[in-house]
């Protein structure tokens, strides 16, 4: 079961069901989303199909864990992050089996019947909301980025730190201090990539997850 926010339905989880493929390897299929009071599959008995089934789904490769993402809980089936070489070992014997990617799915009940003209219209239509799904979860991770970043600075208001310019663009220079780990932008002028620079911390407001820095020297 892997953790998921629905805008409608809150917490729940995207159940994750292997399914032996025909020339017998297995297949991690997501074949959608139960909130957290149907997470035990004896509450959704209709979800159970018996037999052969056919679906159409995208592939999904492993995700990497990232900071503010929590360990997955093996023992208790809660996963956080598609860790496919994790999943795949719960199965035992047939871990060699499985593929290392996971389908995003609707399945076909009757076995070999054709996928049909509104659901192939969905899929159609995923990889952008796929996508815009994924931005936002980068904007999530970048925020609570920006919050802690913030946090650790708080107080340190006229500290000069010793940065690295990353990159130029429109906005200026973005740079990574060398301690702490954190990036903010500065005035570009002059600077190129790979620049070493000096930079005052000017001023912090955690509340709207911003650090000022300012070039000296």
């Amino acid at each position: 079961m892997l953790y998921a926010l629905d805008d409608n339905y809150g917490p729940g989880f995207h159940v994750i069901t292997p399914l032996r493929l025909a020339d017998g390897s297995i297949a991690l299929v997501n074949r959608g989303f139960v909130p957290n009071d149907l997470k035990d599959p004896s509450k959704r008995v209709a979800g159970q199909l018996p037999g052969d089934v056919s679906f159409t789904g995208l592939l999904r490769v492993a995700d990497a864990q990232t900071m503010f993402v929590p360990d997955n809980d093996v023992a208790k089936n809660t996963w956080y992050w598609r860790d496919i070489d994790a999943m795949a070992k719960t199965l035992g014997a047939d871990a060699p089996r499985v593929h290392r990617y996971v389908i995003d799915a609707a399945l076909q009940i009757a076995s070999g019947q054709a996928v049909t003209a509104e659901l192939d219209a969905i899929f159609q239509e995923l990889p952008a909301v796929m996508a815009r799904a994924e931005d936002r979860a980068g904007q999530i991770e970048r925020a609570a980025l920006d919050l802690a970043e913030a946090v650790m600075l708080e107080g340190r208001e006229g500290t000069r730190f010793t940065a690295v310019v990353t990159d130029i663009d429109e906005r200026g220079a973005r740079i990574q201090l060398c301690d702490p780990a954190v990036i903010a932008r500065v005035d570009g002028k002059g600077a190129a990539a790979g620049d070493e620079i000096a930079v005052e911390l000017r001023s912090v407001d955690a509340t709207r997850r911003q650090a000022s820095f300012e070039r000296v020297g």
